[in-house]
């Protein structure tokens, strides 16, 4: 698992390196953040464009950085947000940048590889738990006989 964590943690967009990482606060917003303090970027951090002037610059509601209007053409739900009670959806969405529009598909991916081997870690030790309560019971008879015979025959 932390070997998938170290090589999901860099990938690359535009030519330069991004690091992801699992505790970004892009995971846990529940409404846009104040993209003011970043009012002085000169290039898109997804595309590296040049903003030639402010009305080029288009804020990302996740990480509140400047970006050029072809690299923010998507919209995503904030994690943390409330939830309609009939649909169950979440009710706001923001704009997002191609940069979190990454980080959020390697979280993804991530999150489900950690699922996946909870579960079968779960399943695995609930089949040796299951098997040992059955051996406890008297169901299964083990020929120690033929086990031996067995591992010898592997051993040469």
């Amino acid at each position: 698992m932390n070997l998938l964590k170290q090589k999901s943690a860099i990938f690359a967009l535009a030519e330069a390196s991004r690091e992801y990482m699992h505790s970004d606060p892009i995971f846990q917003l529940k409404g846009p953040v104040d993209a003011s303090q970043n009012q002085s970027i000169k290039k898109c951090p997804s595309c590296r464009y040049q903003f030639a002037s402010r009305k080029e610059m288009h804020y990302c509601s996740f990480c509140g950085l400047s970006n050029d209007e072809k690299c923010m053409k998507r919209t995503r739900f904030y994690p943390k947000s409330k939830k309609d009670r009939e649909s169950g959806l979440h009710v706001l969405r923001g704009p997002i940048c191609k940069l979190c529009t990454h980080k959020f598909f390697v979280y993804e991916k991530v999150l489900k590889v950690e699922n996946t081997i909870t579960s079968t870690h779960v399943s695995i030790a609930q089949m040796k738990r299951d098997m040992v309560s059955t051996a406890d019971s008297g169901k299964v008879e083990v020929d120690q006989e033929q086990e031996n015979e067995h591992y010898n025959a592997i051993k040469i």
